[in-house]
Order: structure tokens, then C-alpha cells, then sequence
């Protein structure tokens, strides 16, 4: 297969995914590729693992961490699990998004992994709130209180 096999796919959710890849099963998606980076569940993804197996389609299932802007930048990654088969033939153009992680055939773990740092981070955003709003009576602004919490987590 070549790249212009493939099919990737960046929605807003599953929904529309599988709305958009159901139509595209009456243009015959079998033999092709689908690269998946909508944000699901570990159970989804399986799922569309599954649903892509009995099409007779390659898949891969991946999880961005980045925002768009980051896209092809540093610092931007993408988790991949999967077809192995998938994941390096195709990682040419997967780096070029960000750095790609390969996290082994269960198409669920990257999703797994993509979830559990977003928690990470949204709890760490939370608490850097919390803690500026804390210091905010004493006439801290939130950046320079930023500028003290920002070494913290790293050390």
C-alpha cells in the first residue's frame, strides 16, 4: 500500500466518524487504511478495530497530544496502536505530524494512554488555579505565581 491508500481520520467525535465511514463503505473501503486520531474510548477504539477487521480494512487507532497549531511542530506527539503493519509503513508521514509513540496491537491502549494524561493535565491545570486563586488575596497575580509553580512539576 501507499499513503494515497490510506484514509485518515480527525473529527469532532465517533459519531460523525462513523457516519462519514459508513458512507464511505458504499466507495469500498476494503484493502485501504484508516488511521483514526478522533478522541474515543479505549472501548471504542476496539470496537472500530473490530468493525475494520471484518470490513477488511488495515486500521489504526491514535490519540494527539497537541492543539492544532502544535501540529507538526515540536512538541507535538501522537500515541498509535494497532496494525504494527500499519504503524511503520505509514510512520514517514505520521512523524511529520508530531513524534509518533507505538504502544503495540491493542487498538484501545493508545487511546488509553491519550486519556489518562489528558486527566493528568486538566487535574494539574485545576490545581495551578486553585493555587493562584490562594495567593491572589495576597496580591500574587496568577503569573507570578506561575513563575513559581512552573519549576515544580518538573523537579
Amino acid at each position: 500500500m501507499t499513503p494515497d491508500d490510506s484514509v485518515r481520520v480527525s473529527v469532532l467525535g465517533l459519531g460523525v466518524m462513523g457516519a462519514a465511514l459508513a458512507g464511505a463503505l458504499v466507495g469500498d473501503l476494503a484493502g485501504r487504511t484508516v488511521i483514526n486520531v478522533t478522541t474515543t474510548s479505549p472501548a471504542q477504539s476496539r470496537e472500530l478495530a473490530d468493525w475494520a477487521e471484518r470490513a477488511g480494512v488495515a486500521y489504526l487507532d491514535g490519540g494527539v497530544m497537541a492543539t492544532p497549531p502544535m501540529i507538526g511542530r515540536p512538541g507535538s506527539s501522537t500515541l498509535y496502536s494497532g496494525s504494527a503493519d500499519v504503524f511503520h509503513e505509514y510512520r514517514p508521514l505520521l512523524d511529520v505530524w508530531g513524534t509518533s509513540a507505538y504502544f503495540g496491537e491493542d487498538a484501545g491502549l493508545a487511546s488509553l494512554y491519550d486519556l489518562a494524561l489528558l486527566a493528568g493535565m486538566y487535574v494539574m491545570f485545576a490545581g495551578f488555579m486553585r493555587g493562584a486563586a490562594m495567593v491572589a488575596p495576597a496580591g500574587v497575580t496568577a503569573g507570578e505565581f506561575a513563575t513559581r509553580a512552573a519549576p515544580w512539576p518538573a523537579a
